[in-house]
């Protein structure tokens, strides 16, 4: 018997995964920059650590929930072309693909948010049908 299709659940998660990492990842390179570039670094760096730490614990229940639900995403791998990734779930073997400029602004919408940045004023630059007035119904 073949295994089932993922559910939305399942891929939900799974795409929480990739990005959640991905952001984290992008952190860890913005703090290396910063402590190069800026002079007083200490406040932008305080700051992108704790969205770090924020990104981390909710990482964390997210995994929590792909172990409970059987489902594994493994070879991520970030690339001009965009992200990808492979995932087991519950034995059905599958691939992701986000192309490259919806991967950064998938990575900067959740960036803006743990900063604590109003995603209203960003939300215009990605779903600009939307604009600001319907931010809030878009925030993750």
């Amino acid at each position: 018997m073949d295994a089932p299709m993922p559910t939305s659940e399942d891929m939900r998660l799974i795409k929480e995964t990739i990005f959640l990492t991905v952001v984290l990842m992008v952190f860890e390179r913005d703090i290396r920059k910063s402590e190069q570039v800026f002079k007083t670094p200490g406040p932008i760096v305080s700051a992108m650590t704790a969205a770090m730490d924020r990104v981390s614990y909710e990482l964390g229940e997210v995994q929590r929930g792909m172990r409970r639900r059987a489902v594994k995403v493994y070879g991520e791998k970030v690339s001009r072309d965009g992200v990808e990734a492979a995932y087991n779930c519950r034995g059905y073997e599958g691939k992701v693909c986000f192309p490259a400029q919806t991967a950064r602004d998938e990575v900067e919408i959740r960036m803006s948010l743990y900063l604590g940045i109003n995603i209203s004023s960003v939300i215009g630059k990605y779903l600009p049908e939307l604009g600001a007035d319907s931010a809030a119904g878009v925030v993750h």
